[in-house]
């Protein structure tokens, strides 16, 4: 991939994108975590989107014939295939509240861009133009439902105890018995757990073209293997962008 391919222009447009966002989530000096969405009202603000004109598809995806479903949000998609796509990961960690609330602002912000922040405005609609996005606004359903119920906070981890991020086939280790690394089980094996199945055949469907797994508590921006410095492939050039706003 090189720098002028279209998806390095998309990942460009969606980079801008997010750090103006959180330029201004930052600039409060404080965070009231009363002013959370709670799940259900998370999933209504996406529907109070669609209902004021965006277009916006509310979905459910299913691992197999078991009752593990999570939900996405489809935004920008018609019956004429988009030049490019893009799949957004929110909320793979329980506690990471704040990435689910970022799901939220970026589609909105999406749908309805605030004309008097031109440089915004115009990210956006060259985005539109081109682009579909699928998101994964609540990626570990269950385990932030038990934050919720619970107030576990410091909880990463899906029902079954297994860390999603860590689920994977990709640089996949086996998982302790150290009980300090309870939060970090990887799980018994890579696509152990039906959330990260399901991403993996929706990604293997939907083909994006751009991959983002938002997280929160580091000041990060990441390219793949994010897990090192090596620089593996004959097309992979690895970038660590690290920024302070």
């Amino acid at each position: 991939m090189t720098p002028s391919s279209p998806p390095s222009r998309l990942g460009a447009v969606l980079s801008v994108t997010f750090l103006l966002l959180a330029s201004r989530v930052l600039a409060d000096d404080a965070i009231d975590t009363t002013n959370y969405h709670s799940t259900r009202d998370l999933f209504s603000g996406f529907q109070e989107l669609a209902a004021k004109g965006c277009q916006l598809q509310l979905l459910a995806h299913c691992a197999g014939e078991s009752e593990d479903c999570i939900p996405s949000v489809r935004l920008f998609s018609s019956a004429r295939p988009a030049k490019h796509r893009a799949l957004l990961l929110f909320g793979e960690h329980a506690r990471e509240l704040i990435t689910t609330e970022t799901a939220l602002q970026l589609a909105s912000l999406l749908c309805f861009p605030a004309e008097e922040d031109p440089e915004l405005a115009s990210a956006v609609r060259r985005l539109r133009a081109s682009a579909e996005l699928l998101l994964f606004p609540a990626v570990n359903l269950q385990g932030r439902l038990r934050v919720e119920r619970n107030g576990d906070y410091c909880l990463r981890v899906n029902k079954n105890g297994v860390d999603l991020n860590r689920n994977w086939a990709e640089h996949f280790a086996p998982p302790s018995s150290s009980a300090d690394e309870a939060q970090v089980n990887p799980g018994s094996s890579p696509f152990s757990e039906p959330e990260t199945r399901v991403l993996r055949d929706t990604a293997h469907e939907f083909r994006p073209d751009v991959f983002v797994s938002v997280h929160s508590g580091s000041l990060g921006m990441f390219t793949p293997p994010a897990f090192s410095a090596e620089v593996r492939g004959r097309s992979l050039r690895v970038v660590f962008l690290f920024f302070v706003l």
